[in-house]
């Protein structure tokens, strides 16, 4: 449960209604939601899923 706790503690929400974007950041790895001028919704990431020396087993 800590580990959940620490993963929602460290979420960034960024609204930016003039350029109707949602930015979503977690540590690198970043979604990110806009919605075009014909209301179409463009979605963007940048995700790191794991890499060797940041990996840890979790009990």
């Amino acid at each position: 449960m800590e580990v959940l706790k620490e993963i929602f503690t460290n979420i960034d929400f960024h609204l930016n209604t003039q350029m109707r974007t949602l930015d979503i950041r977690y540590g690198k790895n970043q979604i990110r939601l806009s919605l075009t001028q014909d209301n179409t919704v463009h979605l963007s990431t940048n995700l790191i899923l794991a890499s060797p020396t940041e990996y840890k087993t979790v009990k």
